[in-house]
């Protein structure tokens, strides 16, 4: 999965970014076109990604601003609209005048068909100032498809990646022989990331499901979830859509979704 064009989405006054910081190491793995967006206008659009336009440039990746006034949520679902963006990356306020509320931040996640990170602002993230975004990941999986589809965005990485926690969750006391599976499971994933330079381990958790990813994220001072996004209601894996909602309406970790 191919990580080419980048939409970049805020509400927040200073162009102050540790997700922007991390997102310009993407220009080694096929970033080549950047568009910034923000609630503010167009004038707030050009102020914020002045210095960041730049530092894309000087990297090989074009930079576009756009700028539109009110909701957030709905004029990121607008731009994104049939201009294939490979990643979504909202970065936004959750108190004061601008807050982002959890119903949109649900909408957001539900309306796009492309992967969408989403990050509160820098003064409420879990993480110490130095990480990066990308650092150490916690990446629930259950191997349905959208869970294998978040495997391929993140070998794509190539390398940005540097620390990975794998988790499951399961829901009620499995069997001696189901228990050996998922643990087979789980090290044969391991092994696929550990084969591309990953250091990655393996854990079960037991309870609900959001809960326990959560939970696993601030375990392991994650600096990143990744979870796939099944957007087909007939499916009920481990990660149905109301688990997804959840970690991305209460998590204050960065989280990647892909649907």
């Amino acid at each position: 999965m191919a990580l080419e064009r980048l939409l970049y989405a805020t509400n927040l006054d200073e162009p102050k970014s540790r997700l922007l910081e991390s997102l310009l190491e993407t220009t080694k793995v096929g970033l080549r076109e950047v568009v910034f967006l923000h609630a503010g206008g167009k004038i707030m659009a050009e102020r914020y990604s002045q210095d960041w336009e730049t530092r894309f440039s000087s990297l090989g990746a074009k930079v576009w601003t756009h700028g539109e006034e009110g909701n957030l949520v709905a004029s990121i679902l607008r731009v994104a609209s049939g201009n294939n963006f490979s990643l979504v990356a909202a970065e936004v306020s959750s108190d004061g005048a601008r807050a982002v509320s959890r119903r949109a931040i649900r909408r957001l996640v539900k309306g796009l068909t492309v992967p969408v990170l989403i990050a509160r602002q820098a003064g409420e993230m879990a993480q110490p100032p130095v990480a990066g975004v990308f650092d150490h990941v916690v990446f629930a999986t259950d191997w349905s498809p959208a869970s294998e589809r978040a495997t391929s965005f993140i070998l794509g990485l190539n390398g940005l990646i540097k620390e990975m926690d794998i988790v499951n969750v399961i829901k009620e006391k499995l069997t001696v022989g189901e228990m050996r599976g998922l643990k087979k499971k789980l090290q044969d994933t391991r092994r696929m990331f550990s084969s591309q330079g990953i250091d990655a381990e393996f854990h079960i958790y037991a309870g609900r499901t959001a809960e326990e990813i959560m939970l696993a994220a601030q375990d392991y001072h994650a600096t990143l979830i990744v979870m796939g996004n099944s957007r087909k209601a007939a499916v009920r894996k481990i990660f149905p859509g109301r688990t997804v909602y959840k970690v991305a309406e209460e998590t204050v970790v960065p989280t990647l979704f892909i649907p």
